[in-house]
């Protein structure tokens, strides 16, 4: 049974209510930044999101604490949207997300400041490893 968890509309509307955890592991926190205007496609992605991946806080919503940066629909062509988001997040993971497969479009994000860059749709298992990567890293 796969039941929906409430929202945690207290802080943040669009961020999910967290699981609990040890006291010692904060959860990675997703910023989820659509490159298109439908903002209730965005939020059901979110919530999406938060029942596959259970262990990541998803929002939409610029707060302290982000730990990845997720820009989704990326289309060709663009990259100083992508620069804008390494400016205003320089120390976070940058994730770009597009629909044309990776090869027309993945060199054009990397040189604006994206870590990673993967076609959409993505397995969830490898989208959970690219946003893991912040942690990884910084252990290393």
């Amino acid at each position: 049974m796969n039941a929906q968890r409430p929202l945690d509309r207290s802080a943040d509307p669009f961020a999910l209510a967290p699981h609990r955890r040890a006291r010692s592991e904060r959860r990675l926190t997703c910023r989820l930044t659509t490159l298109h205007p439908e903002r209730a496609l965005s939020l059901a992605l979110v919530q999406h999101l938060a029942q596959e991946l259970p262990d990541i806080d998803f929002t939409l919503a610029d707060r302290p604490g982000i730990d990845v940066v997720w820009a989704c629909g990326y289309e060709r062509g663009n990259p100083a949207q992508i620069r804008s988001l390494r400016a205003h997040h320089p120390h976070t993971l940058l994730l770009v997300t597009a629909k044309e497969p990776e090869d027309l479009w993945s060199a054009e994000v990397r040189a604006a400041g994206a870590d990673s860059a993967l076609s959409w749709p993505v397995d969830l298992g490898r989208l959970s490893r690219a946003l893991h990567r912040h942690r990884m890293q910084r252990r290393a």
